[in-house]
């Protein structure tokens, strides 16, 4: 229904200008499988090698290739989560994923969906997804957010490749040792302008060390 998926994309995009009880009504009034109540992951798909998706295909089927994914990717996911997913933009789609309170391992069970559903994409159709996760999200009003950060997310396709899986510990884990190589890059110059008394080094060095 058109009047879902405007609703959804308003929630995606301005959650956190939505009244609590009009928007606890238009839960209700749109029939969204998530609630109000539940807290909330949301997970950005982006197709990869787009450009080349473009060229190959009309906008007709690149249409209904999105449509698929997007039903690919809701049918799987909905098998242990409430969700709901639409098209964003012309290489992206959004699914706000709702996770209750006592939900055990649900980053487990929820990874082993997304891994499933990237192969089903790339089996039916020969392309694919890379899917970029936010950090918990504990209210409905905090879904731009969480979908800023998936999609800031989801530029780190480059570094850990094509059909990933890109979630917050993994960025972690990345700036952590980007950060350690420059550490180790800035202490070497560090050392090798103190030998040379080349003061522009140690100044440069220094700076780096200790915004650090």
């Amino acid at each position: 229904c058109s009047s879902d998926l405007y609703w959804l994309r308003k929630l995606i995009t301005e959650g956190e200008w939505l009244d609590r009880e009009e928007s606890e009504s238009a839960f209700k009034a749109n029939s969204l499988n998530i609630s109000y109540d539940d807290y909330f992951i949301i997970c950005v798909f982006k197709i990869d090698n787009f450009a080349s998706v473009k060229l190959e295909n009309n906008m007709i089927y690149r249409d209904l290739i999105k449509f698929a994914i997007v039903n690919i990717m809701s049918e799987v996911i909905s098998q242990s989560f409430s969700v709901e997913s639409v098209e964003m933009y012309e290489d992206q789609m959004v699914s706000v994923i709702g996770i209750k309170a006592e939900q055990e391992d649900y980053m487990v069970k929820l990874l082993n969906k997304i891994k499933k559903s990237q192969e089903y994409v790339l089996q039916y159709f020969n392309i694919s997804v890379t899917a970029s996760l936010s950090e918990m999200v504990l209210n409905f009003r905090e879904i731009p957010q969480g979908y800023e950060y998936a999609l800031k997310s989801s530029l780190y396709r480059f570094s850990m490749g094509k059909m990933s899986i890109i979630v917050p510990e993994k960025i972690k884990q990345n700036i952590s040792s980007t950060k350690e190589e420059y550490s180790k890059k800035f202490n070497k110059l560090l050392v090798e302008g103190i030998k040379t008394s080349n003061i522009s080094d140690i100044e440069v060095s220094l700076k780096a060390i200790l915004d650090d």
